[in-house]
């Protein structure tokens, strides 16, 4: 089966965001993401308002790092157990679907996941879309395996390739990049 989710975030933080998720089906859902309003939380997550700021919540983040000892101390604040890998690389494929980064913070994240402990570069692997890439393996549990793949040449990510498939578990494609925009549901 296949679902196509559609995603966006304000650049800066402070306008509500929209998923727009399809399958095979379904009618297309809406929701709406959060963002950071006047200095609160909106929609609110919880019954009271929660205080934050907009680059929380913002889709663009040039202040993030562009080199490789710099996305691996900033992904490597996650918890310091045997999940810590784990953490790390959905730590890095979030900013990589969710962020418009620039092709030196995506570069950054390649190399920084690549030098993990407990992840595994693969020299060849293939995306659902059938496109040819590297990847970074983890394992977090005995037969289970989750796999990030780039392009080879520019570090984009392609997708990802979660083993066994089944309930929860799918092989991902990045169809469009995460791209700039003018309003919410315009594509590139």
């Amino acid at each position: 089966m296949r679902q196509a989710i559609e995603t966006w975030t304000s650049a800066g933080g402070i306008h509500p965001g929209l998923i727009l998720t399809t399958g095979p089906g379904t009618k297309t859902s809406r929701a709406v993401t959060s963002a950071c309003v006047h200095g609160f939380v909106y929609p609110a997550l919880v019954g009271e308002h929660q205080r934050c700021k907009a680059r929380q919540y913002a889709g663009y983040r040039p202040w993030l790092p562009t080199t490789t000892a710099g996305m691996r101390a900033y992904l490597g604040t996650g918890p310091r157990d045997g999940s810590h890998a784990q953490s790390m690389i959905e730590t890095g494929f979030y900013l990589l679907t969710g962020v418009d980064l620039s092709p030196a913070q995506q570069a950054a994240v390649y190399r920084a996941l690549a030098q993990v402990p407990g992840l595994a570069v693969v020299p060849k692997v293939t995306d659902i879309l059938g496109r040819a890439g590297v990847g970074i393996r983890s394992r977090p549990a005995p037969g289970f395996t989750w796999t990030a793949i780039f392009d080879r040449a520019t570090f984009t990510l392609l997708g990802a390739d979660i083993e066994p498939t089944g309930p929860g578990y799918d092989r991902i494609a990045m169809a469009v990049q995460p791209a700039v925009v003018n309003k919410e549901g315009q594509r590139p």
